[in-house]
C-alpha cells in the first residue's frame, strides 16, 4: 500500500524552464550557493543584496567551521546534516577550492565515546589518544573528523559569484517590496518602483525575509554570536585540529579564534568584553592546559537566522492563506479526511534558516531547491518534507 504524501507538505508540480532568469533576494552563502547550483543547472542569475559586496552580513564571518551536528543515534536530523557534510565535501574535494579549504580535522569532545556507534565520517578516541592529536590535553573522549575543517564564507562567496559568467552581482540595492502580477513578480524599491522583474524569485536573505507579505509568517528567530581571537602563536601546535564541544576553539598562524556566544533576538553586531571573556572561559573548559590571555585581540559578532526545529527553510513560499483555510480541521485531529493539495505563491521559493551553520547547509540546500524549482527531486522525501516550508502552518494549525 503506497503511503500518501503528508498533508501541506506536497512539492509544487510546476517546472521553471532556464529560459527564465532567477532572481536572487540576498547574497550570502544562502544565495550564493543558490545562484552557483542554477547557473550549473542552465539558468540565468541575477544576486541582489543591499550591502555592496557579497557576504557582507553573516557570511562575513572571519572562518566559518565545516563539521555536522551530530547525534548518537540515527535520527532524521542526523541523516540530514551528514548528507549535506557530504554534498560539501565532494565540492571542496575539488582542486579549485584547493586554497579555500582548509582540511584541518575536528576533534569533537563527547561523553563516553563507546556509546557512540562507529560511523564512516568519525573515528572514536580515548581522552588519552584525542589529546595526542590534539598536542594538549583535551576534557573528554572526542571523535576525529578528519575531513572537517573551516574555511572564509566571502572568500567560497566570491569564488561561486565570479567564475561563473551566468551570475551578476547588483550590491548596495534595497529590495524593499515584491508584487505579484500576472506574468510574475516585481522587485520594489523602497519608493515603489520596479527594479526588475522575473517569474521566478528566490528569497535568500535571512531573517529580512519576513519583511515581505508573502513569508511574514516564517517563525524566523535572531541568534545573536560573537567569536574572539586569542594571540599566542606558541600555545597550540600548528597543526593542532579543531576543537568542538561547547564551543569551539579555531587555531590559526598567530593564535585562535575561539566562539561562539548565543543571545536569543539580539541584532546588535557590537562587540562586547564580557563575551570575550566568555569564550576565552570557555577555552579552558575545552582545553584544560590552555590558557589564552585576559584580552581577545580582536572580536566579530553578526546575528544567524535560525528556525525552532533547526532545520532550514527549503522550497516554495507556501500560500499561507489557503493553508488557514484548507487545512483547519487539523486542528481537531481530522488527519483521515481527504484535503486538498498544498498551494504556493507561484514562483515564489525561500531558501534560509541556516543558524550557525551555513557552510554545511548551504549546497546541500540549494540542490535540494534546484530541484524543486525543477521538479526534478534529487533528495530523499525525508528530507523535502522535514525543511518544507510550510511545515510550521501546519503545526501551527494543529495547536491552535
Amino acid at each position: 500500500m503506497t503511503t500518501p504524501a503528508p498533508t501541506g507538505l506536497e512539492q509544487p508540480d510546476r517546472a521553471f524552464s532556464t529560459a527564465e532568469t532567477a532572481l536572487i533576494i540576498g547574497a550570502g552563502l544562502a544565495g550564493c550557493a543558490c545562484a552557483r547550483t542554477l547557473a550549473g543547472s542552465g539558468f540565468t542569475c541575477k544576486l541582489y543584496d543591499r550591502n555592496a559586496d557579497l557576504a557582507a552580513a553573516t557570511s562575513a564571518v572571519p572562518a566559518a567551521i565545516h563539521q555536522p551536528h551530530l547525534t548518537r543515534t540515527d535520527q532524521l536530523r542526523r541523516r540530514y546534516y551528514l548528507a549535506a557534510y557530504k554534498r560539501s565535501l565532494t565540492e571542496f574535494s575539488a582542486p579549485e577550492y584547493q586554497s579555500l579549504y582548509h582540511r584541518t580535522g575536528l576533534l569533537k569532545l563527547v561523553d563516553d565515546v563507546d556509546s557512540w556507534s562507529d560511523h564512516h565520517s568519525w573515528e572514536r578516541h580515548s581522552q588519552t589518544s584525542a589529546s595526542l592529536l590534539a598536542g594538549t590535553t583535551v576534557a573528554s573522549e572526542a571523535l576525529y573528523l578528519k575531513d572537517a575543517g573551516w574555511i572564509s564564507p566571502h572568500a567560497l562567496c566570491t569564488h561561486w559569484v565570479t567564475t561563473d559568467a551566468s551570475i551578476s552581482f547588483h550590491g548596495g540595492t534595497e529590495i524593499s517590496g515584491l508584487r505579484r502580477t500576472m506574468s510574475g513578480w516585481l522587485l520594489l524599491d523602497a519608493q515603489g518602483k520596479t527594479i526588475d522583474e522575473s517569474r521566478l524569485v528566490i528569497l535568500a536573505n535571512g531573517g529580512q525575509m519576513t519583511r515581505f507579505d508573502a513569508t511574514s509568517h516564517f517563525p524566523l528567530q535572531a541568534l545573536r554570536g560573537q567569536m574572539s581571537f586569542f594571540d599566542g602563536p606558541d600555545l597550540l601546535p600548528p597543526a593542532a585540529p579543531i576543537i568542538s564541544g561547547k564551543g569551539y576553539i579555531l587555531p590559526g598562524k598567530s593564535g585562535f579564534w575561539s566562539g561562539a556566544t548565543h543571545q536569543r533576538d539580539n541584532t546588535s553586531v557590537t562587540t562586547s568584553v564580557a563575551d570575550d571573556l566568555k569564550n576565552a572561559a570557555q577555552v579552558n573548559a575545552l582545553l584544560p592546559d590552555l590558557l589564552p590571555p585576559n584580552q581577545a585581540t580582536t572580536s566579530w559578532a553578526g546575528v544567524r537566522c535560525t528556525t525552532p526545529d533547526r532545520l532550514p527553510l527549503i522550497g516554495a513560499a507556501p500560500d499561507a492563506s489557503f493553508y488557514r483555510q484548507a487545512y483547519a480541521d487539523l486542528h481537531h485531529g481530522r488527519t483521515n479526511q481527504s484535503f486538498p493539495k498544498a498551494q504556493f505563491e507561484d514562483g515564489l521559493f525561500v531558501i534560509g534558516g541556516f543558524g550557525s551553520r551555513g557552510v554545511i547547509h548551504s549546497l546541500h540546500a540549494a540542490t535540494a531547491l534546484c530541484g524543486i524549482i525543477q521538479a526534478e527531486h534529487s533528495v530523499p522525501p525525508e528530507f523535502l518534507a522535514a525543511t518544507h516550508p510550510g511545515r510550521f502552518l501546519l503545526r501551527q494549525l494543529r495547536r491552535n
